[in-house]
């Protein structure tokens, strides 16, 4: 009050004071958010190494055994598709070649494959919420990981979490090129992993491609609005897009299992439906002879001695079958 008072005739004076107490009380109040902040950080890092320590020693259950064996007979001489009748797409045996090929067939393995797939999604979302300060992607990645782990056992490494990884990098990949000021070669790049990302995906569950087009179309018209190169950024996006789908192909071509892959695909995703029933349908006796018989029965076994001697597919599947109708 008294230096108001003093300095009651001079405005500027009084001015640059309220100032200053506006920026005290708005100081202050930034401190008591990034305090907020950090102390919400801890907790969340806590709950998360709290599960990762509390989960290590989960065993390997759900689809990751049946696309194990897939990948064991495709390794030992099988066709997947032509030999063997499954429905899983092809980039999901891909996936599972990669794990068994780097990090090993146990469960630790797949379960360090599950936990780099929880640390990938997090790096993708840091790059998604870059502009947003540091707090948005470190929460994001917090809470998606806690969510996962909320999941269970039988969600560790499945195919949707590939698929959601894979689809984060391509955003990441999309929001990065948009950001970029004019730098030729890193939009060419970002564009082509973009779309490789995407196609990469859609090879797991084709359901990505809801993702995939209208994100490149908005890619594309922020483009445009923003006087940058548009046929440079779909063409790059378009060939990283196309690269999967190439490399499936040929594969399917030379092993010669292109059109029984779309049959067996077609054929085991309509075991078990019925309009007119419930789920409990899919664990009637007759659901499950023709999963046993039809579903996945390995062509040139026929053989009592022969099919004898090998690991009963079937017979794993069948028990998946009947866990999960129980369940």
């Amino acid at each position: 009050m008294d230096i108001i008072e003093r300095h009651a005739s001079d405005p500027q004076a009084i001015q640059t004071l309220s100032a200053t107490r506006r920026d005290a009380s708005a100081n202050f109040l930034a401190g008591i958010v990034s305090a907020w902040k950090i102390g919400l950080l801890l907790v969340l890092s806590l709950a998360v190494l709290f599960f990762v320590k509390g989960t290590w020693h989960w065993p390997l259950v759900g689809d990751a055994p049946l696309l194990h064996y897939v990948v064991f007979l495709a390794q030992h001489g099988r066709i997947p598709y032509r030999d063997i009748l499954d429905p899983n797409m092809p980039g999901a045996y891909f996936v599972e070649w990669i794990v068994i090929h780097f990090f090993g067939p146990g469960a630790l393995a797949w379960r360090l494959f599950d936990f780099g797939l929880l640390a990938a999604a997090a790096a993708c979302m840091f790059a998604i919420c870059r502009p947003h300060g540091w707090f948005a992607g470190a929460f994001a990645a917090g809470i998606f990981a806690l969510i996962h782990g909320r999941d269970g056992l039988a969600d560790l490494g499945q195919r949707d979490l590939v698929m959601s990884v894979l689809l984060l990098a391509a955003c990441a990949c999309l929001f990065s090129n948009l950001r970029l000021s004019r730098s030729r070669r890193r939009e060419f790049a970002l564009a082509l992993a973009s779309g490789f990302f995407f196609a990469f995906a859609a090879s797991i569950k084709p359901t990505a491609l809801l993702f995939a087009v209208p994100f490149l179309i908005l890619s594309t018209i922020a483009l445009r609005r923003r006087d940058r190169p548009v046929a440079r950024h779909v063409a790059a996006a378009l060939t990283g897009f196309a690269i999967p789908g190439i490399a499936i192909l040929v594969y399917l071509v030379r092993a010669q299992a292109l059109s029984a892959s779309s049959a067996s695909i077609s054929t085991t995703r309509n075991f078990g439906k019925n309009p007119g029933r419930g789920s409990h349908s899919r664990s009637s006796p007759r659901s499950c002879c023709r999963w046993f018989c039809c579903g996945c029965r390995l062509r040139g076994c026929g053989k009592v001695g022969r099919a004898s001697r090998e690991p009963s597919f079937t017979a794993v599947c069948l028990q998946e079958r009947f866990r999960s109708s129980s369940s």
